[in-house]
Order: C-alpha cells, then sequence, then structure tokens
C-alpha cells in the first residue's frame, strides 16, 4: 500500500520527501492521503477490517500500549478477557496482550479485506487541487 501510494504521489510532488513521509506515517494518515485524492478508502465496507488487522500487528509487536487500548475499544472481538467472565460486574482488571485473539475466521475475513482493498483501489489517483481566485 505505502509503495504504490509512494510510485503514486512522485507523479505531482518531490519523491525524497514523499518516501520519507508515507513510510514513517501511521496507517490512518496514509489512508487520509487516499481520501485527499479522491480515493474514499474509509467508506469501503474492508475499511474496518484492515484498520483491525494494523492494530492486531501493532499489538503483537509492542504488546501493552495504545494499539491495544484502541483494539479493546473499536474491535473488542480479538481481545478476549479470560478473567472477566468470572468477575463480578462492574469490577476490571487493566488490559493485557495476551488477550489478543485471532481465529483463523478472522485471519480470512483480514485477507478478504487485503484483495477488496486493492480490487478498488483506483487504477491512478489524482490530486484535484482548487483553482486559484483572481
Amino acid at each position: 500500500m505505502r509503495e504504490h501510494l509512494e510510485h503514486e504521489l512522485r507523479h505531482d510532488f518531490d519523491g525524497g520527501k514523499i518516501a520519507k513521509e508515507i513510510w514513517k506515517a501511521p496507517v490512518a494518515d496514509v489512508m487520509g492521503v487516499f481520501e485527499q485524492f479522491g480515493w474514499p478508502v474509509k467508506a469501503l465496507p474492508c475499511y474496518p477490517k484492515i484498520d483491525a488487522m494494523q492494530l492486531v500487528v501493532n499489538v503483537y509487536k509492542h504488546g501493552k500500549g495504545r494499539s491495544l487500548n484502541q483494539l479493546a475499544e473499536l474491535y473488542g472481538e480479538y481481545v478476549r478477557d479470560p478473567i472477566r467472565q468470572w468477575m463480578p460486574e462492574g469490577m476490571a482488571f487493566g488490559l493485557d496482550h495476551e488477550w489478543l485473539t485471532v481465529t483463523n475466521e478472522q485471519f480470512g475475513q483480514f485477507a478478504d479485506a487485503i484483495r477488496d482493498f486493492w480490487r478498488d483501489m483506483p487504477e491512478r489517483l489524482y490530486l484535484d487541487l482548487p483553482a486559484a481566485s483572481s
């Protein structure tokens, strides 16, 4: 995804700066660039799965932290708290990255979302700058 975006942006911008920015940007920012180029990627049916997948990958890489919190809040089906089912209502411990669970079915859904993303991507992205006022 980043490589494709870098290639597309090189048509309109300085390649050296583009490469640096694209590869260090969070996925949400990269998706925002697609939207600025007129492709409403965040409105695609596959977007929530891609967003969840990116958070899952970050939790596998980094453990506890912002991505785990976001994953639990936005896509709780990937965080299976083995203790909560036995606790009184309202009592809870902090999240643990070891509660991350991705089933075979969910993994297949991630693969389908990636396929759909690439299938739906426009052949070429165009930046539509507003005309200058006289």
